[in-house]
């Protein structure tokens, strides 16, 4: 009894110990799929996590895309800021320039007006004298020793000018062919800047056109032409422009030459001296210029109607008008060019009955019975004579 006990408790052992042994074999495979499980969600959170940086490392090199990019923008900008300022800073100091040379044309004026008025080459030694021999000679040597100031001052680095054109210029300076050795040079250093000139010219011209907001100059303005073909068109009558500038446009007295005892009222317009360089269109113009621009700067009523006064007075010209050649006092006539194909004019009125009688006669053959009764005429006081003479 005692051994059926024992194997029975042996046999429950046996089934304790067995159940537990599946229990145990349960729990690990479950432990196994949950560490399979773990280890997949773990692999899972790995690749967001490095999907993650590597969005972050995209995220990071754009941020640093864009602050690069923002940096030159703004280096860009202060770069262009400074050179808008450096451009203003030479705008100022070139419309300095020009003001500066602008009065220094309008002071010279009165001095060009007066040396037209000095003798003339003909007469000039009538009015020299020892004493004033020696000012002449000095107010020469500075004029021209101005003269290669003011060449050298058209040399620059970027332009190629010859060497011998400044050594030549100083070598002659007291020479008496000293005007034509300066004509030379001049010209010379005129063809070494033209390329320049066109070139700069050119350059600002088509900035000009394509800026906004800036009114283009319809007086000087051509179709499909360029700004230095216009100027080459307007230079192109060389006589016809240096003759303006020997126009007599005043009435001042020339030292030395007899003034005109006669004259027609268009005399003004056709007196011409070769000796003489009078600008005055130019000069007014640039006068004009110059006082419209202040007028716009100012709003002073005053000053603006002063300056409008001005330029009214500018554009009126004096005329050379003879005040002795009213009533009679002098013979107006103006000379009428050639005439070519002229005729005197036949007036052509209405037939009267001697013109009618004529055409008749001449048609219907009249003539010869005119002859007849003359012929008849004459026989008769062929008659008559002899009958007195038989009386007689």
């Amino acid at each position: 009894m005692y051994n059926s006990d024992t194997e029975d408790e042996s046999d429950a052992v046996d089934n304790y110990i067995s159940f537990d042994k599946k229990s145990f074999d349960t729990e690990s495979d479950d432990e196994k799929s949950f560490d399979t499980e773990s280890d997949n969600e773990k692999s899972e959170s790995d690749q967001k996590v490095t999907v993650l940086l590597d969005n972050a490392s995209s995220v990071r090199e754009e941020l640093r895309k864009i602050e690069e990019d923002e940096r030159n923008l703004l280096q860009k900008m202060t770069q262009s800021a400074q050179e808008d300022i450096n451009k203003g800073h030479h705008v100022k100091n070139q419309i300095a320039l020009w003001d500066v040379f602008l009065d220094t044309r309008i002071r010279l004026q009165r001095a060009v007006a007066i040396s037209n008025t000095f003798p003339q080459p003909n007469v000039y030694s009538q009015f020299i004298t020892p004493e004033t021999r020696f000012s002449v000679q000095e107010t020469r040597t500075e004029l021209r020793e101005l003269i290669d100031s003011l060449i050298d001052l058209r040399k620059n680095d970027n332009i190629a000018i010859t060497e011998n054109v400044a050594n030549n210029r100083k070598r002659h300076i007291e020479d008496d062919n000293y005007l034509e050795y300066l004509w030379k040079d001049m010209q010379e250093i005129n063809d070494s800047f033209l390329p320049f000139r066109a070139q700069t010219i050119e350059k600002w011209s088509n900035k000009v056109q394509i800026a906004p907001g800036i009114p283009l100059n319809k007086k000087f303005k051509a179709i499909n032409q360029g700004v230095n073909d216009q100027i080459a068109h307007v230079l192109c009558d060389r006589e016809r422009l240096i003759k303006r500038t020997q126009l007599k446009r005043n009435t001042d007295k020339i030292l030395g030459k007899a003034k005109p005892g006669t004259g027609t009222y268009d005399e003004h317009l056709t007196n011409y001296d070769l000796e003489i360089f009078d600008d005055t269109d130019f000069y007014q113009q640039l006068l004009r210029e110059l006082i419209e621009s202040r007028m716009i700067d100012n709003d002073d009523p005053v000053a603006l109607g002063l300056r409008w006064a001005t330029l009214k007075q500018t554009k009126q010209k004096k005329k050379n008008v003879d005040t002795k050649a009213s009533k009679g006092r002098r013979v107006r006539y103006h000379v009428h060019e050639k005439l070519q194909n002229f005729m005197v004019p036949i007036p052509s009125g209405t037939w009267h009955d001697d013109m009618i009688d004529e055409l008749y006669s001449s048609l219907l053959g009249n003539k010869h019975e005119e002859l007849d009764t003359d012929e008849s005429d004459g026989k008769e006081s062929n008659d008559h004579t002899v009958e007195a003479g038989l009386d007689g």
